[in-house]
């Protein structure tokens, strides 16, 4: 990441393994360690995983990522930012299935912390296919984070949407 008035660069060496450890569950892993030359602590590490587990009628899945990233522009510093997920894909029928998904996320940065947010994301989802050519989808998601540090705000928003995506029939000739 390059500032305009400071320099914040970062180097990342990431290994991982991924295993289906039998026909409905799989497992993902990398890790790592991050370099940054001009922090007081220069070294980090880095990982991202995910276990998946399918069933009959869906999906459920958890997974943990921390990476070194920018401050989205509220510092001229990296941030260490966590981030632990789940999510539920569930087929009620042939045409209906819905989906959940949660999430906690921690960012600071580093080396001053002025940036300290915590946020949680939930959402739920509902998708009608009602054509082949055809989807609805329906859904409420809210978002809410604190901001512990000197940066940032503490906020939440809510949003609900409707969709409909249309596919049109594949051209013959």
């Amino acid at each position: 990441f390059l500032f305009s008035s400071a320099d914040a660069e970062t180097n990342s060496l990431r290994l991982g393994i991924s295993e289906k450890l039998s026909p409905t569950l799989s497992f993902e892993v990398s890790g790592g360690a991050s370099y940054i030359p001009s922090g007081d602590n220069n070294y980090n590490w880095i990982i991202q995983s995910n276990l998946a587990k399918s069933f009959q009628e869906g999906t459920l899945s958890l997974g943990y990522t921390r990476n070194i990233t920018n401050t989205s522009g509220l510092t001229e510093e990296t941030s260490v930012s966590e981030k632990a997920s789940a999510g539920l894909s569930y087929i009620l029928s042939k045409s209906f299935n819905i989906t959940i998904n949660g999430g906690l996320s921690k960012n600071r940065s580093e080396p001053s912390g002025s940036v300290d947010i915590t946020s949680y994301s939930a959402e739920i989802a509902g998708w009608w296919q009602s054509y082949s050519w055809m989807r609805v989808g329906a859904g409420y998601s809210r978002f809410g984070q604190w901001a512990g540090g000197t940066m940032g705000e503490s906020l939440s928003r809510d949003q609900v949407f409707l969709s409909v995506i249309l596919t049109p029939e594949s051209l013959r000739i």
